[in-house]
């Protein structure tokens, strides 16, 4: 039989898929792509691609498709000396596996990314190495001032002190107080504080606003194994009607790290914190007398020993390993429906060691970067005073930040952020980012193609006495105290979701730019966090 050069061109075609494991899915999407792009070089794959004015040209190479790391992985095969404990790559990404952008929705998610300038771009020609930079393209007009801004919050965030709930559902929920347990908080229809209704359930009222602002997707960041449970119970109910696409991260917040331990172990440590915590607040009291410095120094030291023998028993270990599997199973659950996309919040808190000391801070996150490394999630992480140690241990575990990481609620200096950046850490700003000068100048620092907005709601608002808050423009809601709760009506000083868009205008002051700016601010931003979190893409209506 003779065959035309077209099949033959086909059936070379499909040889090669077959070479490079590809299933028939992606090989179609692959040639789809290359009938709207173009050919890729002899003899290699289609490479991440950048857009130039008239065309699209193919910048580098690799063995797979790749568009900024978003598209589907080569699949790993299973290693028959894994425990059947552990699950490879294609099991954790859940029953749906991520399916092959549509070349439309690529080129948008690129035609996002050269706005904002983290692709190089000039027409006709691909750049030189030389010619790259991060400044927007001079001959992309910028968006017009009424097209609609899109976000995702990657930090709607838990309580770390007060509450085992869900800090969306509790404080956006109408359901808190101190004195309560979780299970309680079903029972309750509205928001309790010291006894007494302050105000009816408005977390539907706050999705609304986040939606009218232009918030698509939103992450619920989990603080502890219970809060991760809670968040994606509370998801699932809430998908049928949210206006805004909730996830949820699977993790344990830094001053939350003595959960890893066993009652015994915990009570112990508890009591020692506290005789820390009085020695200090005695040499406060005495202005540094020698005999209460000297106590200070015998309870730190009773505290140290006290940590490194813990943490070495039989009996932490195994109830370190517990917790850790109780999260692998709350993990393996929620990718089952794409609820859960990350490992965290984890990290290090030095500054509120009251809370949880340092050794078991770093045993508990040492234990969360192996989790990682392990599911394949990025992680969402926390870093108090403790850029240092948190550079060491990210440096331990380096197969832990291979599928992503982004720092939350960053203030660190120029240095620390360079450090995070070398690490391959992208970095998430809110309103404690840009609260002191330091912070406003830093931020501007971010590289676009690095940056990721977030609101850590119900916290980090931006106040009165923030640097930026000139940058500021006016909400379009209405602000009343919590006594005074109206429908409609944002409460004062608890920061939602919606407030993102503060986030940008501050941000974009620093950065020196216009208010058009704001758009490619907020596209950069939105579409490395769809990248990290492998979020679905959606096209932009407006």
């Amino acid at each position: 039989m003779k065959f035309t050069e077209r099949h033959c061109q086909r059936v070379k075609g499909k040889q090669r898929a077959r070479t490079r494991g590809e299933s028939a899915e992606q090989h179609n999407s692959r040639r789809h792509l290359a009938r709207a792009v173009g050919p890729p070089t002899r003899g290699k794959s289609h490479p991440p691609l950048t857009v130039t004015r008239h065309s699209v040209h193919l910048l580098t190479h690799s063995p797979r498709l790749l568009l900024q790391g978003y598209v589907e992985d080569t699949p790993t095969k299973v290693s028959e000396s894994r425990s059947t404990s552990t699950w490879e790559r294609d099991d954790m990404r859940g029953v749906k596996s991520r399916r092959m952008l549509t070349s439309v929705d690529a080129l948008s998610l690129l035609i996002a990314q050269v706005r904002a300038g983290s692709l190089p771009v000039r027409a006709h020609t691909v750049l030189s190495d030389a010619e790259m930079s991060t400044s927007a393209p001079s001959f992309i007009s910028p968006p017009s001032s009424s097209r609609r801004i899109r976000f995702c919050d990657i930090g709607a965030e838990h309580d770390s002190a007060k509450s085992e709930v869900v800090r969306v559902e509790r404080d956006f929920g109408g359901r808190w107080e101190s004195s309560c347990n979780p299970s309680q908080y079903a029972a309750c229809p509205h928001l309790v504080h010291r006894g007494k209704t302050v105000h009816p359930d408005d977390l539907q009222d706050v999705l609304a606003r986040a939606a009218e602002a232009g918030v698509e997707r939103c992450l619920v960041t989990a603080g502890s194994l219970e809060e991760a449970c809670a968040a994606i119970k509370m998801i699932r109910e809430l998908r049928a009607t949210s206006p805004v696409a909730l996830y949820s991260t699977v993790g344990v917040h830094p001053t939350r790290s003595l959960n890893f331990l066993p009652k015994a172990a915990r009570s112990e440590l508890m009591m020692l914190m506290a005789d820390v915590s009085a020695a200090e607040e005695a040499v406060d009291k005495s202005d540094a007398a020698a005999d209460a410095v000297d106590k200070m120094q015998a309870a730190i030291t009773a505290l140290t020993a006290a940590q490194e023998h813990l943490l070495g028993t039989a009996e932490v270990v195994a109830a370190a390993a517990s917790h850790v599997q109780a999260l692998r199973e709350a993990i393996r659950d929620g990718v089952s429906d794409g609820t859960v996309v990350a490992v965290g919040e984890c990290g290090l808190d030095y500054a509120r060691l009251f809370f949880s000391p340092a050794a078991v801070q770093r045993f508990a996150f040492d234990a969360q970067l192996k989790l990682a490394a392990e599911v394949h999630l990025p992680l969402f992480l926390h870093s108090r005073d403790a850029s240092s140690d948190m550079e060491s241990a990210c440096r331990c575990y380096p197969e832990a930040l291979a599928e992503g990481a982004v720092i939350h609620s960053f203030d660190g200096d120029e240095a620390t952020l360079e450090t995070l950046l070398k690490l391959g850490i992208d970095i998430g700003l809110n309103g404690c980012s840009l609260r002191t000068q330091q912070g406003f100048e830093v931020a501007a620092k971010v590289p676009l193609d690095r940056l990721h907005l977030e609101t850590d709601a119900p916290w980090c608002g931006i106040k009165p006495s923030h640097v930026g808050v000139k940058h500021m423009r006016k909400s379009k809601w209405e602000e009343v105290k919590k006594e005074k709760w109206q429908q409609g009506c944002r409460v004062k000083d608890r920061n939602e979701p919606a407030q993102i868009e503060h986030v940008l205008q501050v941000l974009n002051a620093a950065r020196g730019g216009t208010p058009s700016d704001e758009a490619i601010i907020a596209d950069a931003a939105l579409a490395n966090s769809v990248r990290v979190f492998r979020l679905p893409f959606t096209l932009d209506s407006a």
